[in-house]
């Protein structure tokens, strides 16, 4: 399964790295946006609310996917996720404090939008009884992939803050995502 993930489909490659890095771009901020907060002066007593309004919006983004993929289809509703990607990291970065904390829902948004659109990509590739352990393959690739670029997001807000932080990984993000996304579109059938 490994092979025909990684190997064998280009279609299940790519849009499973694409998975990947547009998940990872979503849960970076999401584990470091209570430090982001109280360093901008945004009171711990909100981050409750908070993170029950990035829940929601998380919620809505699923509840919405397939209609948004079935009106523009798969590769311009992942076009508006790094829409929003760049949104949620150029308001955190260039706009501190509650202004900039509200990009934030981009991101979650984001999230919802776009896990939904990509998994039915790769479901559409596997046979039906190969669909879960694909889905588990693509699952622990993300999670390696995020335990992998950890230390190195710790040592970049040490070395260069939060605000320069989320400026880098916004580039770097819709940077690979952009790239992963064309290529998608290159190998998948007119979707």
């Amino acid at each position: 399964m490994f092979k025909l993930t990684f190997v064998d489909s280009k279609v299940l490659r790519y849009a499973t790295f694409l998975f990947i890095f547009m998940g990872i771009a979503s849960y970076l901020q999401v584990w470091n946006i209570q430090q982001y907060a109280k360093e901008n002066g945004i009171s711990a007593a909100w981050l409750g609310v908070n993170w029950a309004f990035a829940n929601l919006f998380v919620a809505l983004g699923s509840i919405f996917s397939h209609r948004f993929e079935k009106r523009i289809g798969a590769i311009k509703a992942m076009t508006f996720c790094l829409f929003l990607i760049s949104m949620g990291y150029c308001g955190l970065y260039f706009l501190p404090g509650w202004i900039g904390f509200t990009f934030y829902y981009f991101l979650t948004f984001e999230r919802g939008l776009n896990s939904p659109i990509l998994n039915t990509i790769k479901q559409e590739v596997f046979a039906s009884e190969n669909r879960a352990g694909m889905l588990s393959i693509s699952n622990f690739s993300f999670r390696l992939i995020f335990a992998a670029i950890c230390p190195i997001a710790g040592w970049l807000i040490e070395a260069y803050g939060f605000q320069n932080f989320f400026g880098i990984c916004g580039l770097f993000f819709v940077t690979i995502s952009s790239v992963l996304l064309l290529k998608l579109k290159s190998h998948l059938p007119q979707h």
